[in-house]
């Protein structure tokens, strides 16, 4: 039960020996450049054994895969073995527009939720007017009908420690994440940002200087949109 299998996934958690490049280029059809970074806050102690197994088609993530910019995917350790996930990106603005909210350091330029097959995916767009603590991190808390707490997605952009960004000049951080749904009637997502070591939200005004109610952003939830395939 413990055995993981050797495959697509093995070459990213190997990325000191074999070619990250050539992983990427094989899934995104594209020919990119590519950094690998260990991160020491994520790492895990796992002991693991491997064989070979069938390898079956993972689910497809759709970032665009624009030629500008950078996209990042973390590799994680848990019980059951290395994990994948797409976090964001780094990406170069048509033009900075007015922020939609401001939370302390952070300016957010846009936010959307889509409710996809029992999950909200939110996407969320972020420029660092000033360098943010590494102590600042995100909250999006997803809210039924009732008003009640059903699912929340807690941490940094990009799940990374915001001095670990180096983030070129301009551009802006494009956070993804996702809340788990279940059955109840959904409302909206509250977005926001705090401190994780002392708990305290940050002050977040909208984009006319207002003040927000609860230090956070209500963000509408919207019907998945339908597949370009």
């Amino acid at each position: 039960d413990n055995t993981y299998p050797i495959g697509v996934e093995f070459v990213a958690m190997l990325g000191n020996y074999l070619f990250a490049e050539e992983l990427m280029a094989q899934n995104l059809g594209v020919d990119r450049p590519v950094q690998s970074h260990k991160v020491p806050d994520l790492l895990t102690e796992q002991t693991y054994r491997y064989d070979i197994h069938e390898q079956g088609t993972g689910p497809l993530i759709d970032g665009g895969w624009s030629p500008d910019g950078s996209y990042v995917f973390i590799v994680t350790y848990d019980e059951t073995g290395p994990q994948t996930r797409f976090a964001g990106q780094l990406a170069v603005p048509e033009r900075l527009t007015k922020p939609r909210a401001t939370f302390g350091p952070y300016d957010l330029i846009a936010a959307d939720a889509f409710y996809c097959d029992g999950l909200v995916e939110l996407a969320s767009i972020w420029f660092p007017a000033e360098a943010p603590e590494p102590t600042t991190s995100l909250f999006a808390q997803l809210l039924n009908s009732d008003g009640l707490l059903i699912a929340q997605a807690d941490g940094p952009p990009l799940g990374l420690r915001p001095d670990l960004i180096n983030l070129p000049q301009g551009w802006v951080i494009v956070d993804q994440r996702t809340l788990s749904a279940g059955d109840g009637a959904l409302e909206t997502v509250l977005l926001g940002v705090y401190d994780y070591v002392s708990g305290e939200r940050y002050p977040a005004v909208d984009g006319d200087g207002q003040a927000l109610s609860d230090n956070a952003l209500r963000i509408e939830i919207n019907e998945c949109p339908e597949s370009t395939e």
